[in-house]
C-alpha cells in the first residue's frame, strides 16, 4: 500500500503514465501506458501499453463520390493497434526478491 501510495505521489495518475514520461500523441499514433492496482491484492498490479496507428493517409484514400464529413468518419475507423496486458506481483520482500510478472493479453 505504501508503495502505490509513493508511486501516486511521485508520477502522479498511474492510469496516465504516458504524460509523465512525455509520450506525445499524433493524429496517426496513439500510445497510451497505464498501471492499476487490482482490488483484491496490494501487490498485484496490471500494466497496459497501447498503441493505435493509422496507416492510411486521408489524401490518399478519400472516397471521390462521398462528401468531406463522411470520409473523415471513415477515416477515423482506419486504426491497427495493439493492446498488452501484463500481471506484476510484487513479493513481501520486494525489492530484494524479484516481481513475477505474467503475460494476460
Amino acid at each position: 500500500m505504501r508503495l502505490w501510495a509513493k508511486l501516486n505521489r511521485i508520477y502522479g495518475d498511474m492510469t496516465k503514465m504516458h504524460e509523465y514520461f512525455n509520450i506525445k500523441n499524433t493524429e496517426n499514433h496513439i500510445r497510451k501506458v497505464s498501471l492499476e492496482q487490482e482490488d483484491d491484492s496490494l501487490r498485484r498490479y496490471i500494466l497496459t501499453i497501447e498503441s493505435y496507428n493509422r496507416d492510411y493517409d486521408l489524401f490518399k484514400n478519400n472516397i471521390i463520390e462521398l462528401p468531406r464529413d463522411m470520409n473523415n468518419e471513415i477515416y477515423a475507423y482506419l486504426f491497427s493497434g495493439h493492446k498488452i496486458k501484463y500481471s506484476i506481483v510484487l513479493p513481501p520482500d520486494y525489492p530484494f526478491v524479484v516481481s513475477v510478472w505474467n503475460l494476460i493479453e
